[in-house]
């Protein structure tokens, strides 16, 4: 009997000296891991030598600010105003600044611009929103539930200025027709529906439109542009469809 317990003693002992190897081998694993990750070694002490190792990974991570000719401001650097701006110009003009003005938004802007109602703009036979239902998904937007639409896209398709044109040019008709019929009290048009055709009315028609959309001024070479549909167009309504068009679908109206 005693040597039968003496016998399950032995094994173990043995057992438990084997889990014990393996796990002292697992924990000296794990700490050189530990130590490569660190960039350091381990001292005699059990401290690393280069303990900042990770602060200094971490600090990576911080856009490091530099100016014109490439000095490093360090992470927490300001950078000079001037540089600043121009920097911001520059991203402006390469287009990485702007914003998509998605379905919602772009709605909301061509009605108040036009000073319509969102049920007034353009409706697929009559019925069904084009902007919040037929032209959904290439203005930015997505419907799950019926079209299974579970994801919006990107950036804008193909197919996104045939649409936005349409909508535009259909909202631009509801103004001018609802201009005509007011006739002296027309909101936007009332230059030029109402008083002969001259390079007068139809820069400060586009004045008003750029003012409305845009929130700003035209340039001179926009004016000229106008005035240049002005030579083209045959009628007043024409005309008045002409500058609200050209307008509407400006590249600063679609993006913001």
């Amino acid at each position: 009997m005693k040597t039968y317990k003496l016998n399950q003693l032995n094994r173990f002992l043995v057992w438990a000296s084997i889990m014990g190897f393996f796990y002292w081998s697992g924990c000296k694993e794990s700490s050189s891991f530990s130590r490569k990750i660190r960039g350091g070694r381990s001292s005699s002490d059990g401290t690393f030598e280069n303990e900042t190792a990770i602060d200094s990974a971490q600090s990576l991570r911080k856009p490091r600010a530099k100016d014109s000719k490439g000095n490093d401001l360090g992470s927490t650097g300001e950078q000079n105003p001037a540089e600043t701006e121009t920097q911001r110009v520059k991203t402006a003009a390469s287009g990485a600044g702007v914003v998509w003005k998605r379905f919602k938004p772009f709605e909301q802007g061509l009605a108040h611009a036009l000073e319509l109602k969102p049920e007034d703009l353009c409706k697929e036979m009559g019925k069904r929103s084009c902007i919040n239902d037929v032209h959904l998904t290439v203005l930015g937007g997505n419907e799950p539930f019926y079209h299974g639409h579970y994801e919006r896209v990107l950036q804008p398709t193909i197919l996104t200025p045939i649409a936005i044109e349409r909508i535009v040019l259909s909202a631009c008709q509801t103004r001018v027709q609802m201009d005509i019929t007011l006739g002296t009290s027309a909101v936007i048009f009332k230059n030029i529906l109402t008083q002969p055709m001259n390079p007068e009315s139809v820069t400060q028609t586009t004045r008003e439109l750029f003012q409305r959309f845009l929130a700003r001024d035209p340039s001179g070479e926009e004016i000229a542009t106008s005035l240049k549909i002005g030579e083209i167009a045959k009628t007043p309504d024409h005309l008045a469809m002409g500058l609200c068009f050209l307008v509407g679908t400006h590249a600063e109206n679609i993006f913001l």
